[in-house]
C-alpha cells in the first residue's frame, strides 16, 4: 500500500508541476495529499463545488481552519481514492476549471514586449524539493524550447 500511495503522490506532484501556471503548491514532506494555493481572484469554495459537479474532489482550507484564522485561499488534493492513471487528467481538468471560475479571461503575453520570447525556469522534485534545477526557455518559430542546466 505504501508503494502504491507513493506512486500516486509522485503522479500528483508531477501533474501539478506540469500545469504549474495555475497551481502554487505549498511545501510538502510526502503523505497522501498536496495543499495548493489558488490565485486571489478564485473563490476556493465555489471552485470546490463546481469541481465536485465535474467529478473532481478537492477540499477547501476552510474545512481545516477556524474562522478567526481565515482562509489562505488553498485547497487540499488527495491521492488515496483515485487511480494513478486518472491523476494527470484530473489536474488538467481542474486547471481548466480554475481559468473558468477565475477572472473569466485567459491571460495573454504582449508580443511587443522584448522579454516575450524568452525567460528562466526553476524545476523542483522530490519529497522536500531536494532535486532543483534551473534553466531557460525561448521561442523559435512556433516551438517552445527549454534547456535545463
Amino acid at each position: 500500500m505504501h508503494q502504491e500511495m507513493n506512486l500516486r503522490w509522485v503522479a500528483l506532484r508531477d501533474a501539478l508541476n506540469h500545469y504549474r501556471a495555475n497551481f502554487n503548491t505549498m511545501p510538502n514532506q510526502g503523505g497522501s495529499v498536496f495543499w495548493v494555493q489558488c490565485p486571489e481572484e478564485i473563490d476556493v469554495n465555489a471552485l470546490a463545488r463546481e469541481a465536485a459537479r465535474r467529478g473532481i474532489l478537492i477540499e477547501p482550507d476552510t474545512h481545516y481552519y477556524a474562522r478567526s484564522k481565515g482562509s489562505r485561499n488553498c485547497f487540499r488534493m488527495g491521492v488515496a481514492s483515485i487511480p494513478q492513471g486518472k491523476i494527470r487528467e484530473g489536474v488538467e481538468h481542474l486547471r481548466e476549471l480554475m481559468w473558468e471560475v477565475g477572472s473569466g479571461q485567459a491571460e495573454y503575453l504582449d508580443d511587443e514586449d522584448p522579454a516575450f520570447l524568452k525567460g528562466t525556469l526553476v524545476g523542483r522534485a522530490g519529497h522536500a524539493n531536494e532535486d532543483c534545477d534551473r534553466g531557460r526557455w525561448w521561442v523559435e518559430g512556433d516551438l517552445w524550447c527549454r534547456q535545463w542546466d
